[in-house]
């Protein structure tokens, strides 16, 4: 199946993105007393979140890996897939835009859970999740911008080990027949002598 999209897999980091958004402003707004929150069995839904996300992108970058003919194709499709992200995953308006949404999906999640934040300095936590929701877009940003040449380049470097692993292949017998056909040629008519001059 031919993958000609990464708004998936963006998806899919817009999840680690909006758990550290919240986690982010429970520590820096609740400092020490958030400790205990954070370890809580209340966040065991975040950790599902978190695999699920990450199997789900592993899965995916295996598949478009095993699709790709070469490095040439690899870099090609995602310079495709890139093209499928809001704003072409580009530029301020992207980072902004994916800022927004994982601090929107941090704080979701935080109030859903009756807002262990809000008796503690609420200001501080609302910071400490946009700083953090704005350097994971960063990170998104900078690695959708390599992710073409890093990847080919690593596909290049597995398919150029593979080779020089393959054992050397012996000649097919088809190939050395016109060899041996040579060879029973008289070898006479090679070498006659040139002609006399009168």
């Amino acid at each position: 199946m031919q993958r000609r999209t990464l708004f998936a897999p963006y998806v899919a980091l817009l999840v680690f993105g909006a758990i550290a958004a919240h986690l982010a402003s429970e520590l820096s707004g609740m400092g020490r007393a958030a400790e205990p929150i954070v370890l809580a069995p209340r966040h065991l839904y975040l950790a599902l979140c978190a695999l699920l996300a990450a199997a789900f992108v592993v899965r995916y970058a295996v598949a478009m890996l095993r699709s790709a003919s070469g490095p040439m194709d690899l870099r090609r499709r995602l310079r495709l897939g890139l093209a499928s992200l809001p704003f072409r995953g580009e530029g301020w308006r992207f980072i902004a835009l994916t800022a927004a949404l994982q601090a929107a999906g941090g704080l979701a999640t935080e109030f859903s859970e009756e807002c262990p934040l809000c008796g503690h300095d609420l200001a501080a936590g609302l910071l400490g999740a946009a700083f953090i929701a704005v350097l994971f877009a960063w990170l998104t940003r900078t690695l959708t911008h390599a992710l073409p040449d890093v990847a080919a380049a690593i596909v290049a470097l597995f398919h150029l080990g593979r080779e020089r692993s393959r054992p050397p292949q012996r000649m097919p017998r088809d190939a050395r027949a016109p060899r041996a056909a040579l060879a029973s040629y008289p070898r006479t008519r090679f070498s006659r002598p040139p002609p006399l001059q009168a």
